[in-house]
């Protein structure tokens, strides 16, 4: 097993967004990285099966999308560009 780091960009978006990744992956952390909103996942690089996973980003004021699906919150990151933003990511799991 060759376990490895990878890096995922998501958007500033409220949408679903999909990433593809190696079956099993372990998402480590989400944060700001050079204002590009990232997610650092563990995955072994041996794996073959791939798997789109949905995530959804959102800001403190759409919360109420909370109750629309099941999420499963990952983490919180914040930008200083202009003023505070704070986006929370959550994994859909339905």
């Amino acid at each position: 097993m060759n376990k490895t780091i990878f890096k995922y960009e998501l958007e500033a978006t409220i949408h679903l967004q999909s990433i593809v990744m190696p079956k099993g992956a372990k998402i480590l952390h989400f944060g700001n990285q050079r204002d590009q909103l990232t997610i650092w996942a563990e995955v072994d690089e041996s794996e073959i099966v791939l798997e789109t996973r949905l995530f959804q980003v959102l800001d403190t004021v759409v919360s109420q999308l909370l109750e629309e699906r099941k999420l499963s919150y990952i983490g919180t990151a914040l930008f200083h560009k202009s003023g505070v933003f704070v986006w929370h990511l959550y994994e859909a799991l339905d």
